[in-house]
Parts: structure tokens; sequence; C-alpha cells
């Protein structure tokens, strides 16, 4: 904002390889929740006051606009679960910021945690509508020339 950063919430993504796959719909405390059964509840709020100012200090008065902060939660060499706190800041609407949005938005139509919005591929429009079969929304308009699709279908594996 022009007064300075504004906090809109957690996402929680999954890849597949590198290219992103879907995100959880669910509000900030569900997916806290998820996350603090790794990392613990200290880490995650340390973790978010120290991007908050960074943020602060390196974007404010240089950047208006939307941006979201990739971070990841791994495993150790010891088996225990560590979090990277910043593995990339995109500075653009992000599609954690969409499923955010999106959730809040329809929270009431919602289960939360059992839809996931995700990405679809075809290498073409026929191959497309038959993967979209299942899916409850479908977020983006689809020509007959369609490769991708964006749409909320029952989650297919826990994140």
């Amino acid at each position: 904002t022009g007064e300075g950063l504004r906090y809109e919430g957690l996402s929680l993504f999954r890849n597949e390889g590198n290219a992103y796959k879907s995100n959880l719909l669910a509000g900030d405390s569900y997916i806290s929740s998820k996350l603090e059964a790794y990392v613990g509840r200290q880490l995650l709020e340390r973790t978010r006051e120290y991007v908050r100012g960074f943020l602060e200090r390196e974007l404010c008065g240089r950047y208006l606009g939307k941006l979201g902060v990739d971070m990841l939660i791994c495993r150790t060499g010891d088996g225990l679960y560590g979090l990277a706190p910043c593995v990339e800041i995109n500075l653009r609407n992000t599609m954690g910021l969409v499923a955010h949005r999106l959730y809040e938005q329809q929270a009431g139509q919602l289960e939360e945690g059992t839809f996931e919005m995700r990405v679809v591929y075809a290498a073409g429009a026929t191959g497309l509508r038959s993967l979209l079969e299942g899916a409850v929304q479908i977020l983006t308009e689809l020509y007959e020339d369609s490769r991708y699709a964006i749409a909320v279908f029952p989650k297919d594996t826990e994140y």
C-alpha cells in the first residue's frame, strides 16, 4: 500500500518436479497448523516478522504492487524439518494470492482444506476438457484452442 506493507495471508502449494501444481484452498489458521506441525509456531511467527521487516526496508518507497514470498519446508540431514524462509520473492500477483483470495471469497461454500486450485495443461483443447472433468469450478475462460486452465478440484493428495 502507499502506507507500507499489508500482509494478506499464507498459502500452501505443491510442485511436481520444478513446476507449480496446485494450492490448497484454506484459511490462515488451517495452513498455519499444517506448517507448525513441521517447524513449530515460534519459528513460523519469527520468520513472518523477519520477512516483513526485510520487505519493508528493501521495498517500501521502491515498489508498489502485489508480491509473494516462496518459502520451503524441507527435511534436514538429521531427519528433522527446517524452513528456508525465502526461496524467492515474486513482485507480481501469485497463484498463492489468487488461491488465498478465492478461499476468502468462497469460505462459506468450500469445506476448508478439501479443495485445491490446480493448473491443468494439455496438448490440445480436447484433451484439456477431459482433464477438467471433476472440476467443481473453472476459473479461466476456455477457448477452442485453450491449452491450459486453472480450476478448483477436490484435493487429491495431502499437503
